[in-house]
């Protein structure tokens, strides 16, 4: 599973099961159409629904989170 980090107005939130590029391509869109909210989980542990609004001029940032290797038993 895909897990991105969305950091937006000091806070941390979470995008998962998406590809980095596809949520760059929702954010654009969103830019040249003067505004749009982004669906993102909040919380930790625990996490619930979010809706950010992204519009030209708001800051905010993605950070891919790299998927643990897969360990493999060594008997």
């Amino acid at each position: 599973m895909k897990r991105i980090d969305v950091g937006y107005g000091g806070d941390w939130y979470s995008i998962g099961a998406r590809d980095i590029d596809d949520v760059q391509r929702e954010i654009d869109e969103y830019l040249g159409a003067g505004g749009g909210w982004l669906l993102v989980n909040a919380g930790e542990g625990s996490v619930g629904p979010a809706r950010l609004y992204v519009s030209p001029g708001t800051p905010i940032a993605l950070l891919p989170v790299a998927e643990p290797p897969d360990e493999e038993s060594h008997d």
